[in-house]
């Protein structure tokens, strides 16, 4: 086949066409999430979030995960007072998520609650007057 010109601009054209509508039927396929719904709201939060990350690292309170074999254990160690709430943020699908509120500086969440995957735990509890905050990542099996 003896290729000219305007067989090679044709062909290459065809090409770049066909890239570009399997890239537009690619892009209506993906899945995208917000990460939050109110995000503007939880912007103008985030210096408060600051600080509850700053007065739980001068604290040296440590929030231990345990995963075991039927469940999830958070506990705020040395703090048997606390009350708060455990935040299961999973990154790739908000419909997984799964919050808890414990008392008496522990939570224990059934595995069953949980769909196996990667989590963030995200754990916020006040201790008398203060607010504290950590996160924590997890994968459950």
């Amino acid at each position: 086949m003896n290729m000219n010109w305007g067989t090679a601009i044709a062909l290459t054209f065809t090409c770049f066409c066909g890239l570009m509508v399997f890239m537009v039927i690619k892009s209506f396929e993906q899945d995208f999430h917000l990460v939050s719904q109110d995000y503007y709201s939880d912007e103008l939060q985030y210096q408060d979030r600051i600080d509850e990350l700053e007065r739980t690292r001068d604290l040296g309170k440590l929030v231990t995960t345990k995963i075991e074999e039927e469940q999830v254990t958070v506990t705020v160690e040395g703090d048997a007072e606390a009350v708060g709430q455990v935040h299961f943020y999973r990154p790739d699908n908000a419909t997984f998520d799964h919050r808890v509120t414990f008392n008496e500086g522990q939570a224990i969440v059934s595995k069953k609650n949980l769909t196996p995957g990667r989590y963030i735990a995200k754990i916020s509890w006040q201790d008398r007057e203060d607010s504290y905050y950590q996160e924590t990542e997890l994968i459950v099996k």
